[in-house]
C-alpha cells in the first residue's frame, strides 16, 4: 500500500539532500524510476541504507534528528543503467539486476491484469505457492539464485558502469604465474573499451593504479620492461 512506500529518486541519495533520509522511516519499499545517466551514482549512502547501519536523519521543521535503521528495500526501475564509480565488492553484493525483455502491446495487452489475478482465489493461491518455493530456495542457499540472463545483465551493467572491471572479466586471466607488460595491458584495454564498449578509456595513470589496487597483482620492472604479475591476456 501507499503508506508503506516511499519514492526517493537515486539522485537524492547523494548526501546533499538533507531531509531525504527521513522519508524512509517506517517504510517497507522505496521505488526510484529512471536513474540519471549523466552523473556518476553516489553509493556511500546507498550502502548504509542496505547495510543495516544506524542512520541520523534531519526532519524538516524539527530540531531533533530521527535515528533509525532502514528496512525499506530499494527498487530502481529504468531503461538505462546509471554511471557508476564504485567498483567495490560491498556495492556489487548489494545489487541484483533483473531484465524484463517482453512487451505487451495491442492484442497481447491485458488491461488491469494484476487486478484480475488478485480477484481470483486460484491465481492468488498459485502466486503464493510460487513465492514459497523461492523463499525455501533462498533459505536453503542463503543467497538469491541468479539466472543466466541475470548474470549477463550484471556483466552488461559492469561493462557500462566500470569498463576496467569489464576488461578484467572479458579479456584477462588471473593466475599467479601470469605476467603482462604495461604497454600490452593498456593497448588491449584501450582497444577493448573503444571497439567493444564504445566508451572513452581511463587515463594511463588511473588504469595502472587500478591494476596496483587489485589483490594478488604486483608490479615488476626489468632493464627493458615494466609490467604486472598475476594476470595475462586470454
Amino acid at each position: 500500500g501507499v503508506n508503506n512506500c516511499s519514492y526517493l529518486e537515486l539522485g537524492e541519495f547523494d548526501g546533499e539532500h538533507r531531509f531525504a533520509l527521513a522519508q524512509l522511516y517506517g517504510k517497507l519499499v522505496n521505488v526510484s524510476s529512471e536513474p540519471c545517466t549523466t552523473k556518476a551514482l553516489q553509493t556511500p549512502l546507498l550502502k548504509k541504507i542496505t547495510g543495516e547501519d544506524v542512520l541520523d536523519a534531519e526532519v524538516k521543521g524539527k530540531q531533533k534528528r530521527l535515528t533509525f535503521r532502514n528496512i525499506a528495500k530499494p527498487f530502481i526501475l529504468g531503461n538505462e543503467f546509471p554511471r557508476l564509480g564504485d567498483t567495490s565488492v560491498a556495492f556489487e553484493d548489494r545489487t541484483l539486476i533483473l531484465k524484463f525483455p517482453n512487451e505487451f502491446k495491442g492484442k497481447s495487452q491485458i488491461d488491469n491484469i494484476e487486478r484480475t489475478w488478485l480477484s481470483d482465489p486460484a491465481e492468488v493461491s498459485g502466486i503464493f505457492n510460487w513465492m514459497l518455493e523461492g523463499l525455501r530456495r533462498l533459505d536453503r542457499n542463503h543467497e538469491f539464485s541468479l539466472s543466466s540472463t541475470t548474470q549477463e545483465m550484471i556483466l552488461e551493467f559492469k561493462r557500462i558502469s566500470d569498463p576496467f572491471g569489464a576488461w578484467i572479466e572479458d579479456r584477462c586471466i588471473l593466475q599467479p604465474e601470469g605476467s603482462l607488460s604495461r604497454k600490452a595491458a593498456f593497448e588491449d584495454y584501450k582497444n577493448y573499451v573503444d571497439q567493444d564498449l564504445g566508451r572513452p578509456p581511463e587515463t594511463e595513470r588511473r588504469f595502472f593504479q587500478r591494476l596496483r589496487d587489485m589483490p594478488k597483482i604486483s608490479e615488476y620492472k626489468t632493464r627493458t620492461e615494466r609490467g604486472f604479475r598475476g594476470l595475462e591476456l586470454k
